[in-house]
C-alpha cells in the first residue's frame, strides 16, 4: 500500500510530466518560459525517448535522453548521478545486474563498428512511464539514461517531447496542476503506477482471503477433532462422572484437549 501511494518509490521522482509522449514536436523551447514564469514550479527537465532500443554491450535497452533545465529534476539514483556529458550513461539496476556491470565501468553502446565507449555514472530507479515513446516494453529498474545529445548519437530522431516538472516546496498541488493545465491543456500527466505495481495492488487482498480461509479450515478441523474424540471417549468420560467429576470438570477436560 505504501508503494502504491508513493510515486517516488516507483521511479516518479517528480510531480507531473508535461507534453505528449507520442508527439514528435520539441516542446522544451515553448514550454521552458511558461514553466520558468510559474511560481508554483520549482524545477523541470526535458526528456527525449528513443523510439527503438539501443545496444548496450550485449543487451538491447530502452533509453531516454535527459537534460536538466532548471533545478535537478532527475530519476532517483541508488548510486552515482545523472549523465551530464555525452560520453556518460546511467542504467537501471536490473540492466546493470544483467550486464554484470557497476558504476564506474565502461560499456560499448551502438551497433557494429559504430560502438562508442560510455562510462556508467549512475544506478537509477527508472519508471516504465518514462519510456512511453519507446516501442520496447520496460519494467521497473531496466533502461538507460543519457543526455539528449548523447542519445542522438544512437537515435538521431529522438525529440524532447516531454518535461519532468517538480512543484515548488509548499505549493498547493491542485492549484499547481490547474495552472499547468491552463498553459498546456490535457498534456499534463500525473503519476501512474507501473504495471508491476498495478498487478501487485490488484492482488493485495489475497493474503487476507488466504488468512480467512485458513481460520475457517482451522476452526472446522478443531471442531471436527473435538467432536470425534469426545465420541470415542464417551465411556471414559462416563467413568469419570461416575467417580465424581462434575460438569465443570468435564468441560475443563475438553478445554485442555482443545
Amino acid at each position: 500500500d505504501r508503494l502504491v501511494r508513493s510515486p517516488a518509490l516507483q521511479g516518479w521522482n517528480w510531480d507531473v510530466v508535461v507534453g505528449n509522449p507520442h508527439g514528435q514536436a520539441d516542446v522544451s523551447g515553448t514550454a521552458r518560459p511558461l514553466l520558468a514564469a510559474n511560481p508554483l514550479v520549482e524545477g523541470f527537465s526535458s526528456i527525449a525517448p528513443a523510439s527503438v532500443p539501443i545496444r548496450v554491450d550485449t543487451l538491447d535497452v530502452a533509453a531516454i535522453g535527459l537534460d536538466t533545465l532548471q533545478g535537478a529534476v532527475v530519476p532517483r539514483f541508488f548510486d552515482g548521478r545523472e549523465p551530464q556529458a555525452d560520453d556518460e550513461i546511467a542504467l537501471g539496476r536490473t540492466t546493470l545486474r544483467r550486464l554484470g556491470r557497476h558504476v564506474g565501468d565502461v560499456v560499448g553502446v551502438g551497433q557494429g563498428p559504430s560502438r562508442r565507449p560510455l562510462r556508467i555514472v549512475g544506478s537509477a530507479l527508472l519508471s516504465p512511464a518514462s519510456f512511453n515513446g519507446s516501442d520496447t516494453q520496460t519494467t521497473m529498474g531496466s533502461g538507460a539514461v543519457l543526455t539528449i545529445g548523447g542519445l542522438r548519437r544512437f537515435a538521431p530522431g529522438a525529440v524532447p517531447n516531454q518535461l519532468l516538472v517538480r512543484y515548488a516546496p509548499g505549493a498547493d498541488t491542485d492549484e499547481a496542476f490547474r495552472t499547468l493545465q491552463r498553459d498546456f491543456g490535457r498534456t499534463v500527466l500525473r503519476p501512474g503506477p507501473s504495471p508491476e505495481v498495478a498487478n501487485l495492488h490488484g492482488v493485495n487482498g489475497l493474503p487476507l482471503l488466504l488468512a480467512a480461509l485458513l481460520v475457517v479450515l482451522g476452526v472446522a478441523t478443531l471442531g471436527h477433532t473435538l467432536v470425534t474424540s469426545t465420541r470415542r471417549r464417551r465411556r471414559d468420560l462416563a467413568v469419570l462422572k461416575t467417580l465424581g467429576f462434575v460438569r465443570r470438570q468435564i468441560s475443563a477436560t475438553l478445554a485442555w484437549q482443545a
